[in-house]
């Protein structure tokens, strides 16, 4: 769909989620014809600069981040969501941006990668104000389910897909091309900050540490190399300090990893994690894939659990038993069943509702969230 005249679109986010389901679409609308300007803090700012694109990332507030977007004089504000706590701005950022945009009378649209942390995402900082987006563009239909339980009140929703696995599908499998088992083994662990900021009701009732000594237990006496991803969120120090409290083992090699998941992709032989889209990444480039949820209390990422590609380990008592059967005998999953069809074609349906409300006021497809 090709857009009727050029308009001005503020793209703005922090977290790294949020930054790579909206890139793609961003470089989708720049070919329709749109003019973008893009507002990053954090994790997100380092995304989107390795995307080639010039962008603010100096904003120091939100008096700050408001003089700048009034003097754009956006038609439209696209965001990603965080959930992250910071000492720095930019964790607020797009809940700051959903406010200035009401009171400046200018939609705007959010675009929900993952079911996740929901409730930190838009719940947070409540003191501050609820603010929350006009249209929400999420990645699945548990997604949308999820959101029925939070009163966003005229909040509306379009389920688009997730543009990034679209786009990275190709160059992950290419990635993989002549890919040959390593000796010893590498797997790779990627954590993530599994209780930051929640509420106890909300907690799974395990954190990353706790994952990741269930994972050591299981391939303590194996011969192989054990890669441990710390997420942008956590403290690179505070995992070297987890791992040098573990014994010293003479078979296995365990280290801190900082390259980039798609570095990391291309030589793991494994793929491990809790609730990340990077295995949703992973199991894209036929990586043997698992998720670790030992006894968890509530749904951590409904795109997980669906994803036939991704072996599911979520029983405690037996996690680590499982563990050592999957990383001895590795398997992919292969196809990913219904969530291809969410993948294939995203970036344009996302793309498609920002243009129908660019130049209509609304997308086509808009569902009512309220209960």
């Amino acid at each position: 769909m090709a857009a009727s005249h050029e308009h001005n679109v503020v793209a703005i986010c922090h977290d790294p989620g949020g930054a790579n389901m909206l890139l793609p679409v961003i470089e989708e609308m720049q070919q329709r014809g749109e003019k973008l300007t893009l507002i990053a803090r954090g994790p997100g700012a380092a995304i989107w600069a390795d995307g080639g694109m010039p962008l603010h990332s100096d904003v120091v507030g939100k008096d700050d981040l408001q003089s700048l977007i009034v003097s754009l004089q956006p038609n439209l504000l696209l965001t990603g969501t965080s959930m992250s706590e910071s000492s720095e701005y930019g964790s607020d950022i797009d809940r700051d941006t959903w406010d200035i945009g009401r009171k400046m009378g200018v939609k705007t649209v959010a675009g929900v990668d993952a079911s996740m942390n929901l409730e930190l995402r838009f719940l947070h900082n409540v003191d501050k104000g609820q603010y929350y987006p006009e249209v929400l563009c999420l990645n699945n239909d548990a997604t949308l389910a999820s959101f029925k339980d939070l009163d966003l009140k005229d909040a509306k929703a379009h389920v688009v897909g997730q543009p990034h696995l679209e786009k990275t599908a190709a160059s992950l499998k290419s990635l993989r091309k002549g890919f040959k088992k390593n000796k010893p083994p590498i797997v790779v662990f990627f954590s993530e900050p599994v209780n930051l900021g929640l509420p106890i009701s909300a907690q799974p009732g395990f954190d990353e540490f706790d994952v990741a000594t269930h994972v050591i237990n299981a391939v303590q006496d194996e011969n192989l190399r054990l890669f441990i991803k710390p997420h942008p969120h956590e403290d690179v120090d505070v995992w070297q300090n987890f791992i040098n409290a573990f014994p010293i083992h003479s078979r296995l090699e365990i280290s801190i990893e900082t390259a980039s998941p798609m570095k990391l992709y291309s030589i793991a032989d494994v793929v491990l994690g809790i609730g990340s889209s990077v295995l949703m990444e992973a199991s894209l480039a036929a990586i043997p894939t698992a998720a670790l949820q030992p006894d968890r209390k509530v749904v951590v990422n409904s795109s997980i659990d669906e994803n036939p590609a991704i072996e599911k380990l979520y029983s405690r008592q037996t996690i680590e038993q499982d563990l050592q059967s999957f990383v001895k005998s590795p398997k992919s999953g292969g196809d990913l069943g219904q969530l291809q069809l969410l993948i294939n074609g995203s970036c344009n349906t996302f793309a498609d509702c920002l243009t129908d409300i660019l130049v209509g006021g609304q997308s086509a497809n808009e569902v009512s969230i309220e209960n």
